[in-house]
């Protein structure tokens, strides 16, 4: 989960397209993104189907796969994986596409 109001990242002035955000949590480390990773996310982008985005729903934001159909469904790997599924009940927004890993 993403929380803005506590961003260890190094978030210096950049071009406004992009954010940088924290990782928070060990639900992504099936792809490889840890607790305490820094994600580039591209603002101008949109993530085809697998691609990572940072998306904003009802329950906050969250850092996950992006799978496209009827519904907007994000898949969040853990052990054991989970499977969120957004609906336009949940008003979910796609922020942008991530970019880059730091960890």
């Amino acid at each position: 989960m993403y929380n803005s109001s506590d961003n260890p990242c190094d978030s210096s002035p950049g071009p406004d397209n992009f954010i940088v955000v924290p990782v928070r949590g060990w639900e992504m480390a099936g792809y490889g993104i840890l607790d305490g990773d820094c994600l580039t996310v591209d603002k101008t982008k949109l993530p085809s189907d697998g691609e990572m985005a940072l998306v904003r729903y009802s329950d906050g934001e969250v850092i996950a796969s992006v799978t496209y159909g009827g519904t907007l469904s994000i898949l969040l790997l853990s052990t054991p994986y989970e499977l969120l599924v957004l609906t336009p009940r949940d008003n979910p927004v796609i922020i942008g596409k991530v970019t880059r890993i730091q960890h």
